[in-house]
């Protein structure tokens, strides 16, 4: 669908969002595995280390949860911004309903 110079490509606003969902999933399995592989070493600190990396962690996993977030976010704008582009598409095209 184009008009005044914009073209909307559907399939490429499809492909936005299933890349940024999968963008989501890949990250939260980047971060499973990184606490997976830090596991036998925290195990071992004690003390304020084993403190300062719980802190560290729970930080880290804020910003990756506010990350997962914008992006879900982002996903669904999109995808809503897609299903209005489709409505008014065929809005428009029922307008010459009859005069072909």
């Amino acid at each position: 669908m184009s008009a005044n110079g914009i073209r909307v490509n559907h399939a490429a606003m499809v492909e936005c969002v299933d890349r940024m969902r999968t963008a989501v999933k890949e990250q939260r399995r980047h971060r499973q595995q990184f606490i997976d592989d830090m596991a036998p070493l925290a195990e071992q600190w004690q003390g304020e280390a084993g403190q300062r990396w719980e802190r560290v962690k729970q930080r880290w996993d804020g910003i990756v949860n506010d990350m997962d977030l914008f992006l879900q976010r982002a996903a669904t704008s999109v995808e809503e911004s897609h299903g209005e582009y489709i409505r008014v598409d065929k809005k428009t095209a029922g307008y010459w309903d009859g005069l072909d």
